[in-house]
């Protein structure tokens, strides 16, 4: 063999090497790719069959029990002690009319006076009055707040008893076997709303529960 063909014939087995290895590390390659996508699609196909947690549902007189908080000794002494403190505010006021009164029944119905006592009346009148609108709405707001941490206090134990009980969803509504009051149609519409429940098993009601866990019995 001559030496020109002996050259050719290295050359040509040296690159049929290259493409060997070559083609050896693509196989391996494509080999790797086929396993992680057979092993993930696996991990995922799994992760897709795989069920959640069926989910138990309770119901719960959210509005019963704030009701309850609202008058017992939590929240009752805070409410009478702001309403005194409110009408130590008016009874100067109050204190004034009934003088101004007093001074105007004691006149002679004749004397020039008792016109400038009756204009004086009638303004400690409107004074009174304006305050006590004031005082209205300042104690309608703070009993307002009151009732917002009886609601999160009555909330916060119903979801741990629901922990407690194995339930994953509390419905907050009135019990199905509370009267509704037809006073007016707006006060029918609330009452409607607060029972969003319609129907539910007597057992998943956890009321009374959430009752005995803020000791309100």
């Amino acid at each position: 063999m001559g030496g020109g063909t002996m050259s050719i014939w290295r050359t040509s087995m040296h690159c049929t090497g290259r493409v060997l290895v070559y083609g050896g590390w693509v196989v391996a390659a494509v080999l790797t790719v086929s396993q992680w996508s057979a092993t993930t699609g696996s991990a995922v196909a799994a992760a897709g069959t795989s069920e959640p947690p069926a989910a138990r549902l309770a119901t719960c007189d959210i509005y019963q029990i704030a009701d309850k908080l609202m008058s017992s000794e939590r929240f009752k002494p805070e409410i009478e002690a702001e309403m005194k403190k409110l009408q130590a505010e008016i009874e100067p006021l109050i204190a004034e009319v009934k003088a101004v009164e007093e001074k105007g029944r004691g006149m002679d119905p004749k004397d020039p006076a008792l016109e400038a006592v009756a204009q004086d009346y009638q303004k400690k009148i409107q004074d009174l009055q304006r305050k006590r609108q004031e005082l209205d709405i300042r104690n309608e707001q703070f009993v307002a707040g009151k009732y917002v941490e009886a609601y999160e206090q009555a909330r916060s134990a119903a979801d741990g008893v629901a922990d407690d009980l194995g339930y994953t969803h509390v419905i907050a509504s009135r019990k199905r076997d509370a009267k509704i009051e037809a006073a007016s149609v707006q006060s029918v519409k609330e009452a409607v709303l607060a029972r969003p429940c319609i129907k539910s098993p007597e057992d998943a009601d956890i009321t009374e529960d959430v009752v005995k866990d803020l000791k309100l019995e």
